[in-house]
């Protein structure tokens, strides 16, 4: 048992140290506020200085355009991961650029020919009470 609450804390930990974990931070951080994957790479570069210092002294990188644009592309490679990792977050692609968000109350449905499926059982039986109570 021990061992499974230390694995927990590692992958916590490693959540919050990763870039993954401080673009889902930064998110829930905003609820509701659209960000470009630039603005994120920005964001995450200003509020964790000491995590990306070694990777900007990288000699590739001739200017901070070239370094922020190098975060914002492993942002567009990790979108899908951070969609898995909180259903909270979303992002659209049109009309260019990509943004993200963290909605703080989402329902998520998803269209089956004619039927909705709910992301929990709550939200379905809140729906066809509400459904049966219209008819």
């Amino acid at each position: 048992m021990t061992s499974f609450f230390s694995s927990l804390r590692v992958s916590n930990y490693w959540l919050l140290t990763s870039s993954l974990g401080k673009i889902i931070k930064l998110l829930k951080d905003n609820p509701n506020k659209y960000f470009t994957a630039k603005e994120i790479a920005k964001k995450i570069v200003s509020l964790y200085p000491k995590e990306y210092e070694q990777k900007r002294k990288n000699p590739r990188f001739k200017d901070e355009n070239e370094f922020i644009s190098q975060v914002v592309a492993e942002i567009g490679a990790l979108k899908n991961r951070i969609i898995k990792q909180n259903s909270n977050i979303s992002w659209r692609d049109k009309p260019r650029p990509r943004v993200y968000w963290f909605e703080e109350t989402k329902l998520i449905l998803k269209k089956k020919s004619s039927n909705i499926n709910y992301e929990n059982e709550e939200e379905e039986k809140r729906a066809t009470k509400s459904l049966r109570e219209s008819q």
